[in-house]
């Protein structure tokens, strides 16, 4: 399983899963989720973390992982800040709670963004037209791909 290594705490992470002996969730998958913990270079090694799933993630069956999900990880390194190199907060996301299961998971950070930059990639570039609906808006995500979304019909 690999460790995540970053440099403090951000409020938004997308990440790619791939599932131990499940079919549920292909590798690849991109699953954006806000931190619902907090935590710091004092935060102890093994302390829990959680976040949720921040919108409906479709999967190639036709099931989906629902906004609001619960995903668990936990904290495996803290380093303190020494001769001025950066401290650093490791964690790891390792569960998703679906319809009461638990679902282990492999993940690996995709990006991680504050709020404001969350908040900005639902926001075309260009600003938003008044005669087009947002499901039409072409958007960048967080990490950089490019949203194309059409109209419904």
């Amino acid at each position: 399983m690999k460790t995540l290594k970053l440099i403090l705490m951000n409020s938004f992470l997308m990440f790619s899963t791939v599932t131990f002996g499940q079919d549920l969730i292909p590798p690849g998958t991109i699953i954006p989720i806000r931190l619902n913990s907090s935590f710091s270079l004092k935060t102890k090694p093994g302390s829990t973390l959680t976040a949720r799933v921040m919108q409906d993630v479709p999967l190639s069956t036709s099931a989906k992982i629902r906004a609001g999900t619960k995903v668990i990880g936990r904290v495996t390194n803290v380093t303190i800040p020494t001769n001025g190199a950066n401290g650093r907060v490791s964690f790891v996301f390792d569960k998703l709670m679906i319809s009461k299961r638990t679902i282990p998971i492999t993940t690996d950070l995709r990006a991680m963004a504050s709020f404001v930059e969350v908040e900005e990639a639902q926001i075309p570039q260009s600003g938003s037209d008044r005669g087009t609906p947002e499901t039409a808006w072409t958007t960048v995500l967080v990490g950089g791909d490019i949203n194309y979304r059409a109209a419904d019909q």
